[in-house]
């Protein structure tokens, strides 16, 4: 109880936190966009902050956190999938989030801004169909990058920088019954590459990986689509704990 009431703190407080938010949510299916072209989404999706999952202790970016939370936050995402053949998909994606936030101490006013964005592209290829049952697995490459700056209380400005680079395998099973439903079950893994320079002092690069489960559902009707979508990230955390977040997103989209 007490883990899951600090996430929801830290998630409360994020405007003031810097970070590198990556986002998690898979948001498909198994089932190819073939014969159609071109399946176009838009989803706000819960994201982590990638960059917490190398706790050092000595910067002051990891304080904000600890060695047993990975922050989390809104993030908001679109994509884009091309039916290339009838079992290969090309999907690119952008991701990002972007807060200002200010706090007032003795008539001080402190002002912060942060940004992070995320880019993907991957190859979704079905790997059998039986009936009604699509597995397909979806292999991505990603690349990120953020800054959090500001002035502080003292009026001396500072500016902290993230980038990461990465991998991630999706497995996804699919039950189709009707043309205007499916269910889907999504296993997945990251592998992430990351540094940061926090007011002019690099740390990194750091190596971490993090995996999880998702599930969805998706409801069309004429071209159009919704997709909500619940699961959980397990995110080990380097000289920490394990970090077990929650996601939840929900999507719209269009067929053409």
């Amino acid at each position: 109880m007490i883990k899951w009431a600090r996430i929801f703190v830290l998630f409360s407080f994020l405007p003031t936190s810097g970070c590198l938010y990556l986002n998690i949510a898979s948001q498909d299916t198994a089932v190819p966009v073939y014969p159609k072209r071109l399946d176009a989404s838009v989803a706000p999706s819960f994201g982590v902050c990638i960059s917490d999952t190398y706790y050092s202790g000595d910067d002051v970016d990891t304080e904000d956190a600890g060695d047993d939370v990975v922050r989390s936050t809104i993030v908001f995402g679109g994509k884009a999938a091309i039916g290339v053949n009838p079992r290969l998909d090309v999907i690119a994606s952008l991701s990002g989030t972007e807060y200002t936030s200010n706090s007032r101490t003795d008539n001080i006013v402190r002002s912060e801004y942060s940004k992070s964005t995320h880019y993907k592209l991957g190859a979704k290829y079905l790997i059998w169909q039986e009936g009604k049952l699509y597995f397909s697995v979806l292999p991505s490459v990603y690349t990120a990058d953020g800054y959090h700056s500001g002035v502080k209380h003292d009026h001396t400005k500072f500016r902290n920088d993230f980038t990461a680079r990465g991998l991630e395998a999706q497995c996804l099973y699919t039950y189709k019954p009707f043309d205007f439903f499916s269910a889907t079950a999504v296993a997945r893994a990251q592998y992430n590459h990351f540094s940061k320079t926090l007011e002019g002092t690099e740390y990194g690069p750091y190596s971490t990986f993090n995996y999880g489960i998702r599930g969805n559902i998706r409801l069309s009707a004429g071209g159009f689509h919704i997709t909500p979508e619940i699961g959980v990230e397990f995110l080990p955390i380097t000289n920490g704990s394990t970090s077990v977040n929650p996601m939840a997103s929900l999507g719209f989209g269009v067929q053409l």
